[in-house]
């Protein structure tokens, strides 16, 4: 009886709540991507559809007649194609619910569990950018580093990713992804450390996101070398779109323990809309 009752309090909107904004803010690459596209998603499978539409010509006007242009429509679907769960088990539900400090620590496990599956998934859009922002090769140092971003933002630039001031057409600055390994040179060259002690001071106490050539930097630790090589990603929050949402969360009595056990259905998607609005580099030089 006892157990029925735990299980008849569980109040799902309630973890979905908790666990929603979460998910959200977990991880890197959450902040290199928009949520434009997102709808309404109940289920995977589920699609997103977006319109895109041609670039209108400019035409010399003379005394012949006007000629107007059709415009193309380039329809793409977002597919909601990720299905990651979460399952855990608790001593008694009721008594979680009360207890707000207990729930945002199982949410919180709940998020590390599912936040690196997420960005590892998303820094794999890094085999969409187009052909010609793509730099050759570097064996990176912190001599070279910083010419290297300026290289990469130049590639932005001439993609019209960002204006003459250096911002996206949202008004944010491009954002780069390293990892510790290079986010170590960078700090280590003369570009980053001739900054205000207080600057540089900050940003290897905090690791908070910081300017560095114009960008925004990011550190994943789930970046990962492969064949010798690191990735760099760069972009802006407009190449990227993503959507996801909590489908299922639902209670139910562990049969062969005296607890309740709680379980969720994430799912999500992600597509590149412009594939021009990204540039890449690999970082030669690093034992597979």
């Amino acid at each position: 009886m006892t157990a029925d009752t735990t299980l008849h309090n569980f109040i799902p909107e309630f973890w979905s709540k908790k666990l929603a904004p979460k998910f959200d803010d977990a991880g890197v690459m959450m902040k290199c991507v928009n949520r434009n596209y997102e709808g309404e998603i109940k289920n995977a499978g589920d699609k997103v559809h977006i319109q895109g539409i041609g670039d209108i010509t400019v035409s010399s006007y003379t005394s012949d007649a006007i000629s107007y242009q059709d415009l193309s429509t380039d329809q793409r679907d977002l597919e909601i194609d990720q299905k990651k769960y979460f399952a855990f088990a608790v001593p008694d539900i009721e008594k979680v619910q009360a207890n707000v400090e207990l729930i945002d620590k199982y949410t919180a496990k709940a998020k590390k569990a599912i936040e690196l599956t997420k960005d590892t998934f998303l820094l794999s859009k890094r085999t969409d950018v187009a052909a010609a922002n793509i730099l050759s090769d570097v064996s990176p140092s912190a001599n070279n580093i910083y010419d290297t971003f300026v290289n990469l933002r130049t590639v932005l630039r001439e993609a019209n990713a960002i204006n003459q001031a250096g911002k996206a057409e949202n008004g944010k600055r491009p954002w780069v992804v390293v990892n510790p390994q290079v986010e170590k040179l960078i700090i280590l060259s003369k570009e980053f450390t001739s900054r205000s002690t207080a600057a540089t001071d900050k940003t290897i106490r905090d690791g908070a996101v910081f300017e560095y050539a114009g960008f925004d930097v990011l550190s994943a630790t789930n970046l990962k070398k492969a064949g010798g090589k690191i990735e760099i990603l760069a972009g802006v929050d407009e190449a990227i779109t993503f959507a996801a949402q909590i489908t299922k969360i639902e209670a139910l009595r562990d049969q062969a323990h005296f607890r309740d056990l709680v379980r969720g259905l994430y799912v999500y998607g992600a597509k590149t809309v412009n594939n021009t609005l990204l540039a890449k580099v690999a970082f030669t030089g690093y034992s597979s």
